[in-house]
């Protein structure tokens, strides 16, 4: 019987305001601070944490063996530190659990990979010691912006040590990371809205039933992130 990791992929845009010609020279900031606190607060209040609450209820439960992983971008960190404290309390909470992986991944959800190998590493740099300082973990897996992948990219994320990309699976007789020969974690297409999910569009009406496996933990992808 084959183990399941759920894994949610958090990530909200800063959204930019309307700037005119007669701004230019005069006002700086490009940013929308009202729109961006609103649909934060909202989506915070609707999803972020009373899905928390719910992982955190079930991995008390379960003792455990309920396990899950998170993929949180540096915007979406900055956006909960300047409108919503609480929300980084609360993925603080479940990283206490040590029943909970943060995953590596651009800082801001950049396709950095498909044009600079530079950028890109930077990127990741970036968003690790993110994941360090806020949560204490330093991830050993790693997902790209929407999950874009090629042997090329594969190469540059084995070259900064992560042994796990996180890659969804087109067609089940056809496996990628040809050239990594290390873990994998694949996500057939079909499954794809159940197993990666974007945590930000709301709590499913129905409670929801950890996939656990008599005796046993799930693991996350690979192993948990390591703790500092």
């Amino acid at each position: 019987m084959k183990t399941i990791c759920f894994y949610f992929q958090v990530h909200q845009p800063w959204r930019l305001k309307t700037y005119r010609f007669f701004n230019m020279g005069v006002d700086h900031n490009y940013l929308d601070d009202l729109t961006n606190h609103a649909i934060l607060q909202k989506v915070a209040r609707q999803c972020y944490l009373p899905m928390n609450a719910l992982l955190l209820n079930l991995i008390k439960e379960q003792k455990g063996k309920f396990r899950c992983s998170f993929s949180i971008t540096g915007i979406a960190v900055e956006q909960f530190r300047a409108y919503a404290p609480e929300v980084l309390d609360s993925f603080k909470e479940l990283a206490a659990t040590g029943c909970v992986e943060f995953l590596a991944e651009t800082y801001s959800h950049s396709l950095a990979s498909l044009r600079s190998k530079e950028d890109f590493e930077e990127q990741v740099k970036l968003h690790t010691a993110l994941v360090r300082k806020e949560f204490g973990m330093k991830p050993t897996a790693f997902r790209n912006t929407e999950l874009i992948y090629s042997d090329e990219i594969g190469a540059m994320v084995a070259g900064m040590g992560f042994g796990d990309p996180v890659d969804e699976i087109r067609d089940p007789g056809v496996v990628p990371f040809g050239r990594l020969g290390r873990g994998q974690c694949q996500l057939g297409a079909d499954g794809r809205e159940m197993a990666h999910h974007g945590h930000g569009f709301g709590v499913p009406s129905r409670r929801l039933v950890p996939p656990v496996l008599p005796g046993g933990a799930l693991p996350a992808c690979g192993e948990l992130s390591r703790r500092e």
